[in-house]
């Protein structure tokens, strides 16, 4: 244990400044970032100022690529003492700075919200998984920080409470490997004025008891069997060119018209679905031309000017908005779903939205995600032609079918014929059945476009008319 290590531990409720609590975290392995502070009123320091949503918490960045939003903390993790010094030095850059924490692998935080119930969530763990022994902690204004190390490999995923799959009791959230975390001595707004970070507790990491890695262990996700893709013969490249462009259009339009709410999420998954897409097209022989058009700068751009058209990139930032698309296109390019079979000429392409309706997609998606909207057939019905006669159907199998009489359906007891009308006189019959032999055998025009006369005047011989 370093000297810093073992000052800190002789005073278990000392309150660091900025750069000690940096060389102090940095001692254990986590990885200091510098972060905006806010200024006395309570604004971020940040260029957004007053407007900005998470006064004091999030991290300072650095330009690193070619596009003006390409901004990234990441160059300006601290993993050694020099650059702590360097980063945090009196009258530098980032003097005034609050202070995160980069978590490294092998590390977990627990973070308890005593505002959503975490003192009973907290014992409700203890009870059920055993007590969590002392350990590297911090306080927040709304609860405790708890820093743990874990077993080399092991990895779980970040659970947060908004999350309604979150398996943990309301008020404890889960900070993995790669997410950063408010330390102290940060101070951020709170009711009535400003609210610090600390103090720090316990410098001394425990490891994360063997129950509670058990219990938060993911569960083994088999690999799926898949067989190759089905190549795009040279004559369907234009089908599957048609497909992606249909799809991407698509997306980035019911995007484009997404309303306040949830905006973030539907920017994330709309991403999501185009990197699986383009990453099909781009491992299915024969289809790369397809996407040559679109490149993932191209899907960022389209994408982009849709965030910007629902409102959110002014709502928010355009930093938010390029950060959510581009980590749902890294994934969904990591993880691409098979294209349809186009070595079928009547596979589907897509089709055009027609008016303000759902649009219709083929049944080929992203992921378990991806929304299809689907006529039902039993759903769709010839006009009514307003003759107290009730409308007749397609049913399932894409047939003719009609409503029939209770009596006609001995054994049924479905409630739903059990609602239906008295018997009718046999002419109804007759003009019904007529309809029906006409419509399957293709005889006759739109029905809505004849008159009953005419209908029962065209039914086929065989059909008894009522005496």
């Amino acid at each position: 244990m370093n000297d810093r290590a073992a000052r800190h531990r002789a005073d278990q409720r000392y309150v660091p400044s900025t750069a000690e609590a940096a060389h102090l975290y940095l001692s254990y392995g986590l990885l200091p970032v510098p972060a905006w502070a806010v200024r006395d009123d309570g604004t971020c320091r940040c260029r957004r100022g007053a407007a900005c949503e998470r006064p004091g918490k999030h991290p300072r960045s650095v330009h690193t690529g070619p596009g003006p939003h390409d901004y990234s903390w990441k160059p300006l993790v601290c993993s050694t003492d020099e650059e702590v010094d360097r980063r945090f030095a009196s009258g530098g850059r980032y003097a005034v700075a609050n202070l995160m924490l980069a978590i490294p692998g092998q590390m977990l935080v627990i973070d308890q919200d005593n505002d959503d119930g975490g003192r009973q969530a907290f014992d409700e763990l203890a009870d059920r998984l055993g007590q969590l022994p002392a350990t590297l902690s911090h306080g927040t204004p709304h609860g405790t920080h708890r820093i743990y190390r874990t077993p080399p490999g092991w990895t779980t995923r970040a659970w947060v409470g908004k999350d309604t799959r979150n398996p943990l009791p309301a008020g404890i959230d889960l900070r993995v490997p790669g997410q950063i975390l408010m330390a102290p001595p940060s101070r951020v707004p709170a009711a009535g004025g400003l609210a610090s970070y600390g103090p720090v507790t316990d410098a001394a990491v425990a490891e994360l008891p063997a129950a509670y890695v058990a219990a938060w262990t993911p569960p083994r996700e088999h690999a799926r069997r898949a067989g190759p893709p089905a190549p795009v013969a040279p004559g369907r490249a234009d089908a599957a060119a048609a497909y992606i462009h249909a799809k991407i259009t698509g997306i980035t339009e019911d995007l484009a018209a997404r309303e306040p709410g949830g905006r973030n999420t539907a920017i994330y998954t709309a991403a999501l679905k185009i990197g699986s897409t383009l990453g099909a097209a781009r491992t299915t022989p024969g289809a790369e031309p397809a996407a040559a058009a679109w490149t993932d700068r191209a899907a960022e751009d389209a994408l982009m000017a849709a965030a910007g058209h629902n409102g959110y990139i002014a709502d928010h930032s355009p930093i938010a908005a390029r950060s959510a698309i581009r980590s749902g296109l890294r994934n969904g390019l990591r993880n691409p779903r098979p294209l349809p079979d186009f070595r079928s000429r009547h596979t589907a392409v897509g089709q055009t939205r027609q008016g303000p309706g759902p649009r219709q997609e083929p049944d080929i998606g992203s992921g378990p995600e991806t929304a299809v909207t689907r006529q039902d057939p039993a759903s769709a019905s010839l006009p009514d032609m307003k003759s107290g006669y009730p409308s007749v159907g397609l049913g399932r199998d894409g047939r003719v079918a009609r409503a029939v009489p209770p009596e006609r359906e001995a054994g049924r007891n479905d409630e739903r014929h059990s609602r239906s009308a008295p018997t009718r006189p046999a002419a109804a019959n007759d003009w019904r059945d007529a309809v029906i032999q006409n419509e399957r055998e293709k005889r006759q025009p739109n029905p809505a476009l004849l008159s009953r006369e005419q209908v029962v005047a065209r039914r086929p011989l065989g059909v008894e008319t009522a005496g």
